[in-house]
């Protein structure tokens, strides 16, 4: 037996700086020993002290751009917990407004824009099975998935279609965040949620946008993101995630759809 040891650094994809230490058995193939490495101090706590605790949940959505609000709320509970402080109804429910449309706005952002990239081959990829072609970096060398998606004839429409949906999905954060603000008056690194409940009121929210908003972001998600989400996993080798079951039916099963899953009429469920 010999163990053999290897460095993922960075570890890309996330909103700060990260590596893993790792050693496998190279006769068994397992993992015997796997090291999470935070390789940057942020201070946040440092920054935090002596300071007003009203200034944490600002603060601390600074941590992250991609979920800002999530660090906010935590933030407001934990000074709301010190202090026994418990917000009204109203303050609650519109808090959870808020942090739903962070909450959808970042998972989106998370699959199309930071890790949908890794699992393509983009060197000849096309915006949509119609659209124009990727224009490739203009320096070299440049990093190719050669065993990605895309790579053969049979996954290029899956791959084509992601590529169109990357950018469609920027349109979606964008309602996302537009969510966001109808509740919090700005979106993101909102300053609405404050301890014991909203600096906005109810009544000062415009709930016919709001609904729009969730209707469109609700049809995107059924329609277009759980249907990519699928069919890369399916490519990759993960047919149990079928039939996942939906509020209006079931998912087609996997058995010899393959990559053109998600053309296969999602999203019934909406």
């Amino acid at each position: 037996m010999a163990l053999v040891s290897f460095n993922i650094d960075p570890v890309s994809r996330i909103e700060g700086h990260y590596k893993y230490k790792i050693t496998v058995d190279d006769q068994t193939g397992y993992i015997t020993e796997a090291q999470g490495i935070s390789t940057l101090f942020r201070g946040m706590e440092n920054i935090l002290k002596r300071r007003d605790p009203r200034d944490a949940p600002v603060i601390c959505q600074r941590i992250c751009g991609v979920c800002p609000t999530a660090h906010a709320t935590a933030a407001v509970e934990c000074v709301e917990s010190c202090f026994q402080i418990t917000p009204p109804d109203n303050g609650q429910t519109m808090r959870n407004i808020s942090s739903i449309a962070d909450f959808i706005m970042s998972h989106i952002l998370h699959f199309y824009h930071l890790s949908a990239l890794d699992f393509l081959d983009v060197l000849t990829a096309k915006v949509g099975a119609t659209g124009p072609s990727v224009v490739m970096p203009p320096w070299t060398p440049y990093h190719r998935n050669t065993d990605s998606i895309g790579d053969a004839t049979s996954t290029n429409i899956v791959r084509d279609a992601l590529v169109g949906h990357y950018v469609d999905a920027l349109t979606i954060r964008r309602e996302a965040h537009i969510l966001g603000a109808e509740i919090d008056g700005k979106h993101p690194c909102q300053n609405a949620q404050v301890p014991g409940g909203m600096t906005t009121k109810p009544s000062t929210v415009n709930w016919a946008n709001v609904l729009s908003q969730l209707t469109d972001i609700r049809k995107f998600i059924n329609t277009v993101y759980i249907p990519d989400l699928l069919s890369v996993a399916l490519i990759y080798g993960s047919p149990a995630l079928l039939p996942v079951t939906t509020i209006g039916g079931v998912w087609p099963k996997a058995t010899g759809q393959g990559p053109n899953l998600f053309l296969q009429g999602y999203g019934q469920a909406y």
